[in-house]
């Protein structure tokens, strides 16, 4: 049988079982999202809207936005350098026919590059539920006056579209911006050492890495310390009130670096700053005025030295509009990067609130007419090429690659439903690491933070409540952050959004509101409607959840005031008993019934989120609302919360630690006496124990982590009180 032959029959015996394994076993579960535009839930199926539509997300800027990206199909490169020449050998000649001295020899070192892992996957969709509308009155004529998303050289091309194309263009355009944001962050903070033991998650060295000192020989590990970069610490001084002063610092750096590159022959070089925008506002406000008088002195009692203040303010605007540094007379573009990493009082016990701490770099774009800062990606073309020969197509029909190879394509199909998948191998090279500076560790205190793209960062902003910044934290802290995931019981796919939450989100609980809009209708619940809440309860409780939170007493505006009665909660207690349900707000309304189910329920507890306000506005209220909960039993169930989006918690926890109940009630109405044992139950013991939890392990994970040492906190206000007073 010819070789082809041989191929297609066994192509024909094995394409099924593939075809299986490529398509069904991979990340699509047969469950489509419930997140859709239109249709029933859709999130922009409510009747009667403006067509006008505005995004208020921020997009991340930085170096991404102006580097070239280049395909590549070699995995570890080497690049050599020629280091320098050693000592002379030999001695001097004691007569003119005698040996001469034998030149240095050449040394040279070996550096190398290597390929970060990402991949990101969009939501599953079902075929059968997009398109849909619910009626003629849905809108479908709306428009987005701003693009959300506009990529840099490391996103999906194909996910620049507008979100209200279609459901798959909006499913790519969350990939897109997914891809967008973590590469903004991965080209400064990428380090090989969080890579996954398997390979599906890898990073490439970012410029943390990159502009750094200690380098050695990729080939025999030999120091290299003619490529080390020009690297110091500005020991989190303030930016303009350090000593030696910012402009002093800089200035050196830059002479320094720029002397490499004259006497290495290597000009004309491309420099130029990077930092974050909040920095360099705060440097751009006392440079002029430090590099106007830098080392000005004048002599004796009576010599003054005078400045045109009109002339500093016009340089701080020259500098502001034209994003420049004067240094040495040249005009030093200045890179504005969201990406740079940013340190506060929250995780670096060198500042205090309302200080911030990042680092500012000095990068060489290019030397003697040659790219020094760019950007790799592997060649998935190649790829394809190699799959082309397969029997059939069957296996290039699975597989895509777009972007000039940059990214390739996955799609996992069950059913109806499907999701796509997108990788990319990219990485950052800096060819010139000893033409490159770091001044770590600036302080600055502006007195507002703008906005920030990223999720994770404190100073995000967007609308709802996304459970991807609650993943954000837990990941970030895995042994201190537990996660409720919310549920709409008439929003269709109520019970795989529960299988969603434990699978992908792994919360911890799941939480109910009284309300909600569907379809552009509100609807209501009672927690004992046995068709509607049961199932959704069995399948969180076979699912191995062991809470079911539910917002109570607080009205959420102008609705019926019947669904935040607590009553019913005691039925849906009594039919799952091992389920605990905690009531949300409990005691701020409906004190008494609320203290009738503890009584009877051993399975309902209650949380102080908003009740906890009243420490500091009605103190007697709150010691009436706790101590009439403990009374009857349930101190053990009294779980702090805060709920507040304005007010740092820890004015609020410190009140409750130094809160004393007064005398009379506890005299006269027999109120149990708020011990520091009461007290550190309440502020989390308590929910230890309801989550099934154990104490000592997680005492052992904490142990080492930022919250885990030390730390001088400042007094709440003192930032804004400053800045009020300056």
């Amino acid at each position: 049988m010819p070789d082809n032959a041989v191929l297609e029959a066994l192509a024909d015996v094995l394409a099924p079982a593939l075809e299986k394994r490529l398509r069904g076993t991979k990340a699509a579960t047969g469950t489509g999202t419930s997140y859709l535009d239109h249709g029933p839930g859709g999130l922009f199926a409510t009747a009667g809207v403006d067509p006008v539509m505005f995004s208020t997300r921020v997009k991340p800027s930085g170096i991404l936005e102006i580097l070239p990206a280049y395909p590549i199909r070699y995995t570890n490169p080497l690049y050599t350098f020629l280091t320098g020449f050693q000592t002379d050998t030999g001695t001097d000649p004691a007569t003119p026919c005698a040996a001469c001295k034998v030149g240095g020899v050449k040394k040279a070192c070996t550096t190398t590059a290597v390929f970060g892992r990402y991949c990101r996957q969009t939501k599953e969709i079902d075929l059968t539920s997009i398109g849909k509308l619910i009626n003629r009155g849905e809108p479908t004529d709306l428009r987005l006056v701003n693009p959300v998303f506009h990529g840099n050289a490391l996103t999906p091309g194909g996910t620049a579209l507008s979100p209200l194309q279609s459901e798959l263009a909006e499913a790519m355009v969350e990939l897109g911006i997914s891809f967008e944001n973590l590469m903004s962050q991965q080209v400064w903070t990428g380090n090989p050492a969080n890579n996954n033991v398997g390979g599906g998650y890898m990073e490439f060295p970012g410029l943390e890495i990159l502009v750094g000192t200690g380098k050695v020989d990729a080939l025999d590990n030999t120091s290299c310390p003619s490529l080390d970069s020009d690297v110091k610490d500005y020991n989190y001084q303030d930016v303009c009130d350090g000593s030696p002063s910012i402009v002093e610092v800089l200035t050196y750096m830059f002479r320094y670096i720029s002397k490499n590159a004259r006497t290495m022959q290597m000009e004309p070089v491309d420099l130029r700053w990077l930092m974050r925008e909040e920095l360099f506002y705060e440097l751009t406000s006392c440079w002029p005025c430090s590099y106007i008088t830098w080392r000005c002195t004048t002599q004796g009692d009576n010599n003054r030295g005078t400045v045109d203040a009109g002339d500093m303010i016009q340089m701080r605007d020259d500098m502001r509009n034209g994003r420049y540094l004067l240094v040495d007379g040249k005009r030093i573009p200045v890179i504005l990067d969201d990406g740079i990493p940013e340190d506060t009082n929250t995780n670096n016990a060198n500042l205090a609130a309302g200080e911030f701490a990042s680092d500012i770099y000095l990068l060489p774009f290019s030397a003697r007419g040659i790219q020094t800062l760019y950007l790799e990606y592997f060649d998935y073309r190649a790829s394809i090429r190699e799959l082309s020969g397969a029997p059939g197509g069957l296996i290039t029909s699975l597989f895509q690659v777009t972007d000039e190879g940059k990214f390739a394509w996955a799609r996992d199909v069950v059913n109806y439903c499907f999701v796509m998948n997108a990788t990319i191998e990219p990485r950052i090279l800096l060819r010139t690491p000893h033409l490159a500076g770091r001044l770590q560790n600036v302080k600055y205190v502006p007195l507002q933070h703008t906005r920030q793209p990223f999720p994770s960062d404190g100073y995000f902003r967007d609308g709802g409540s996304p459970l991807s910044v609650g993943v954000e934290m837990r990941e970030r802290w895995p042994s201190r952050v537990f996660l409720y995931g919310g549920i709409s019981p008439h929003q269709p796919g109520a019970l795989e959004r529960v299988d969603e939450l434990v699978d992908e989100y792994k919360v911890s609980g799941i939480k109910l509101y009284p309300h909600d809009l569907v379809a552009g209708e509100l609807r209501s619940f009672r927690m004992d409607e046995a068709d509607l809440l049961f199932p959704i309860f069995e399948r969180a409780q076979k699912l191995g959840l062991r809470t079911v939170a539910i917002h109570k007493a607080i009205v959420m505006g102008q609705v019926p005031i019947e669904p935040y009665f607590p009553f019913e909660v005691g039925e849906a207690a009594k039919a799952f008993p091992d389920l605990t349900f905690e009531i949300v707000h409990g005691g701020w309304a409906f004190l008494e019934e609320t203290v009738f189910l503890i009584q009877w329920y051993p399975n309902i507890s209650v949380s102080l989120e908003g009740t906890s306000a009243l420490l500091l506005k009605a103190p007697r209220k709150f010691a009436e609302i706790i101590g009439t909960i403990m009374a009857a039993g349930g101190a053990q169930r009294i779980n702090w919360g805060i709920g507040g989006a304005v007010l740092h918690s820890r004015i609020f926890e410190e009140a409750f630690w130094n809160f004393e109940f007064p005398p009379d009630l506890v005299e006269d109405y027999g109120i149990p006496p708020l011990t520091e044992d009461v007290k550190r139950g309440i502020l989390g013991l308590n929910a230890v124990r309801q989550l099934g939890l154990e104490v000592e392990d997680l005492k052992k994970q904490f142990s080492g982590d930022e919250f885990s040492k030390p730390r001088e906190l400042a007094a709440p206000w003192s930032c804004l009180k400053a800045h009020a007073s300056s």
